[in-house]
């Protein structure tokens, strides 16, 4: 041991001989350091990166316990700078918005790249005492001593990434839309106006138009603008939906025969699971997406908990709405609707809550079981007329 605490002294003398600039400041440090508990056996020098907005805080541990921190720029020329050229690094950063492409071009330098889940990283966002710098030792010392324990998230490809980008684009158009018509709702209640409750085409401008004092309707007119435009742009993004999918994923495209499951939703599923094969049992992609029961089980005590709400938001709201429609007036028949359908039980409002997300997380293992498998879709597993029978 005590030779382990003197060498982090040697490597700080080396560090002084080489003339480090002040862009790299190498500060060797005991302190917060514990002890290792597995000792890497190729000797790999380990580096946590806290990522932000304009700068990206560093964090390298080597194999005798030298701690140097580095504060760059996020730009790819600046991390190219410090990572090119050198000996392989185990590089632990967690997901974020700029974790993709930076993953991407440490890969390319030939650095093992991790990408942690931050739900699993608890030491850094219930810290007493946190900021940047130490955030990204504790992921240094994390990929260093306990890296079975990460929960790593594999890579995405850019083409998924594309895909994704055009799913969020349009929902983004949504919301706009949808927060510009409420705004027209609420300007034109004190005039006791009541609007239409067609929110999707060109109905909603078309019958404030017709009906509209013409005085009024020059001082919304140009949210009735923004309103077309975003209808316009939200058609397009369909249309290019409906192209994209039989490129992207062939052989997702038999999934959309769900009744109620349209190519946005199988489009968005594929690139966000990305390889259908990562999940042994079809069943755990209903923890992947949020759709299951949180638990904080003690003892005897038995929890009853809301979704964890894990996952992507976009993905659970669009299977929601499928869910929806299984279970409304214009859902087909099928074993799902029923199995839905019991879960209504009372009729409550809260029983209906349950029996939407239950048939969305259902929906989701069947979306992937058909992507995996190639089978078609039959919505009873017995033949029509047993089925009529047992009803």
């Amino acid at each position: 041991m005590k030779e382990a605490i003197t060498k982090p002294l040697k490597g700080q003398e080396k560090a002084k001989a080489k003339g480090k600039t002040d862009a790299r400041k190498a500060v060797s440090r005991r302190e917060g350091v514990p002890p290792r508990a597995k000792v890497l056996s190729d000797g790999t020098t380990v580096v946590g990166i806290d990522i932000g907005e304009r700068h990206v805080n560093l964090c390298e541990i080597d194999s005798d316990d030298a701690v140097t921190e580095t504060r760059l720029g996020n730009t790819p020329k600046k991390l190219r700078e410090q990572f090119e050229g050198k000996a392989k690094r185990r590089i632990v950063l967690e997901a974020g918005a700029h974790t993709r492409w930076i993953a991407e071009l440490l890969g390319e330098l030939g650095h093992e790249v991790l990408v942690v889940d931050p739900r699993r990283t608890k030491l850094i966002s219930g810290s007493l005492y946190k900021d940047d710098r130490v955030d990204a030792q504790t992921l240094a010392m994390l990929g260093r001593d306990a890296p079975t324990l990460l929960k790593t998230i594999p890579v995405r490809p850019l083409e998924s990434q594309v895909v994704l980008t055009l799913v969020r684009a349009r929902a983004g158009a949504v919301q706009g839309r949808t927060r510009i018509i409420n705004a027209v709702r609420g300007l034109l209640k004190p005039y006791g106006y009541t609007t239409t409750k067609d929110s999707r085409g060109a109905g909603f401008t078309a019958h404030i138009r017709a009906t509209l004092d013409p005085i009024l309707l020059r001082l919304v007119d140009s949210l009735l603008v923004l309103i077309d435009t975003f209808n316009a742009e939200i058609k397009r993004y369909d249309a290019d939906i409906e192209l994209v999918l039989p490129r992207f994923a062939p052989d997702a495209v038999h999934v959309t025969s769900i009744n109620g499951v349209g190519a946005l939703t199988v489009l968005y599923f594929v690139a966000l699971v990305g390889n259908p094969g990562r999940f042994e049992k079809t069943r755990d992609v209903g923890p992947y997406l949020g759709l299951c029961r949180r638990r904080q089980d003690s003892g005897d005590y038995r929890s009853e908990l809301g979704i964890t709400k894990a996952g992507d938001n976009l993905m659970r709201a669009l299977l929601a709405n499928c869910a929806a429609y299984i279970l409304g007036p214009f859902g087909q028949d099928s074993d799902l609707r029923q199995w839905g359908l019991k879960k209504v039980g009372g009729g409550s409002r809260a029983e209906k809550k349950k029996a939407k997300i239950a048939v969305a997380r259902k929906l989701a293992v069947l979306i992937l079981t058909l992507w995996k498998t190639g089978r078609v879709y039959t919505p009873f597993r017995k033949p029509a007329n047993e089925a009529t029978k047992a009803a």
